[in-house]
């Protein structure tokens, strides 16, 4: 985040700094040192510059100049993905982050990676978010996370909080539920056991044992395992110690048998202090009421001191009125207003028969393949060198296709590209701008249409609307199906007529699979005014 950040805010200091001191760059604090002491300019962005000219190739600060001023340049010219899929070849980020990682949490690491560069296509469905979007947009995400532990500490609101023990050290409700206290989260190791005995104050372990049953430990490792035993139980306790003391008023600790007669866990530990106290003719000394239960859940243990609320059906909390009149108009329902509707053109019939169509059915192998080769010919048909396309798109559908499946793919997005039949659509010299996923939003007779077109051609006085269609059907096929995207290839064309109303207009559907081109340009320029395309009728 403090990278990007410095894309957009090259004079942020702090962020310039943290982005140096990261994995990407590993420079150290020697490095920051040197940095700081270099004197004006003042920005260190302008020091970085000044100071890289006169370091080694390989140095850290020259190497992390060099890369940022070369992402920089990008940052505003290229799709919001594009940039950090470069940022992550170019700067090997996953491998520098995975090595300077703990072994353990290398995987977690390389992980929430992928995941951060999947936040790229997610953010306005991947139609061209612009990185400072993308940088406001994070950060709303993590609140939403955050959300929920954040309102905890409200006092004027009646919610049901289901939280770790851990996380609620501190704080304190009126009713609490320690639920599940009767597993058992210990002894559940099988096999060998690690046994370390690392004292705090020390630089390296002083024993490490592999141990298996207890009754083949020498007298050391029983030692070792008697400690380590003690110090769990320990922190066990003062957990136990927490949970219950979260209370004010009421404290329910509810419990399952286990299956097996193992260990009953906190329940058990707890059950046997209270038949201690039970059994003491003297407990009424300490002020406990302690009663056996019995109903349709079974038996239980009440423990009650001082006076009883008169009802714990309901407890006002600070600031909640009593009784909060609704208004009725509130109990009303909303009429819905049809012209608000999003129609997107991939849901559109026919010409002929122009109802919503239902929604789609599970994902399945067509529907993958179809985001796939859509995905490969964007790639492909952008600045980036085919071989940096391939291992980037290998990377990115590994864990969803074979590589059988991605071999096959691939080579049907690169003959669409190289079909020499396509050339007037894929070869720069053709035309004068390209744009692939170009997103459309317009209104049409009352309702909001939004999509986004696979790839517009522009040339002087014609506009080319190319639709990739990636069914595995034959020529003859092709050619009988396709009055079914008329309806879509309508709207498309309605909303690029507002965009370019006096250029001539080429209506195309690519089918992958072939490859051929159908050209439906004369039926849609039949209807320029498109009144079939959507029906009057809202739906």
């Amino acid at each position: 985040m403090h990278l990007l950040r410095c894309l957009v805010v090259p004079y942020d200091n702090l962020a310039l700094a943290s982005a140096l001191r990261s994995p990407v760059f590993a420079c150290s604090n020697e490095h920051l040192t040197l940095l700081a002491g270099s004197g004006h300019p003042n920005h260190w962005r302008e020091r970085l510059a000044k100071l890289a000219t006169t370091l080694p190739e390989h140095h850290p600060l020259a190497r992390a100049h060099h890369l940022i001023e070369r992402w920089s340049r990008v940052a505003d010219t290229i799709p919001l993905h594009d940039l950090l899929d470069r940022i992550y070849s170019e700067g090997n980020v996953i491998a520098r982050y995975v090595s300077s990682s703990p072994s353990h949490l290398q995987i977690r690491v390389q992980s929430n990676l992928r995941r951060f560069l999947q936040l790229a296509l997610e953010v306005d469905h991947g139609r061209y978010p612009s990185l400072s979007r993308f940088l406001n947009r994070v950060p709303l995400l993590a609140d939403e996370d955050r959300y929920a532990l954040a309102d905890l500490t409200s006092s004027n609101r009646s919610h049901v909080h289901i939280m770790t023990i851990h996380a609620v050290k501190g704080l304190e409700k009126p009713v609490v539920f320690l639920v599940d206290a009767m597993r058992n989260y210990r002894g559940r190791n099988a096999g060998l056991q690690t046994l370390i005995d690392w004292p705090v104050e020390s630089a390296r372990p002083r024993h490490l044992h592999l141990i298996g049953k207890n009754e083949d430990l020498d007298s050391t490792s029983r030692q070792i395992l008697d400690r380590t035993s003690a110090a769990a139980q320990r922190k066990e306790t003062n957990l136990l110690y927490v949970a219950l003391t979260r209370a004010k008023h009421a404290l329910f600790i509810s419990a399952c048998e286990p299956g097996r007669r193992t260990s009953r866990g906190w329940y058990h530990y707890i059950e046997k202090r209270i038949k201690l106290m039970m059994a003491d003719n003297n407990r009424a000394l300490s002020g406990l009421d302690i009663r056996l239960t019995a109903d349709h859940a079974g038996g239980g243990v009440v423990i009650e001191q001082g006076v009883a609320p008169a009802a714990l059906d309901r407890l006002d909390l600070p600031g909640e009125p009593a009784d909060e009149v609704i208004d009725p108009a509130l109990a009303k329902p909303l009429k819905h207003d049809q012209g608000s509707a999003l129609i997107s053109p991939s849901t559109v019939g026919k010409l002929q028969n122009t109802d919503i169509a239902e929604p789609a059915g599970p994902v399945g192998p067509a529907h993958v393949r179809g985001i796939v080769i859509h995905r490969m010919l964007r790639l492909l048909t952008s600045n980036i060198d085919r071989t940096s396309v391939e291992e980037h798109l290998h990377f990115e559908f590994q864990d969803t296709l074979s590589k059988l499946s991605f071999g096959t793919y691939w080579r049907e997005a690169c003959a669409v590209i190289g079909h020499p039949e396509f050339k007037p659509f894929f070869d720069p010299r053709e035309y004068e701008e390209a744009r692939n996923e170009m997103p459309i939003l317009f209104r049409h007779k009352g309702k909001n249409v939004y999509s986004a077109v696979d790839r517009l051609v522009i040339r002087k006085n014609e506009i080319c609307i190319l639709d990739y269609k990636t069914h595995d059907v034959r020529y003859e096929e092709a050619v009988a199906t396709a009055d079914t995207f008329y309806g879509q290839m309508h709207l498309y064309a309605t909303g690029i007529r507002k965009l370019w109303p006096t250029h001539k207009l080429l209506v195309l559907l690519l089918f992958t699979a072939l490859p051929t081109i159908v050209d439906i340009s004369t039926a849609i320029e039949s209807e320029k005014d498109c009144t079939t395309a959507l029906s009057d009728t809202p739906p």
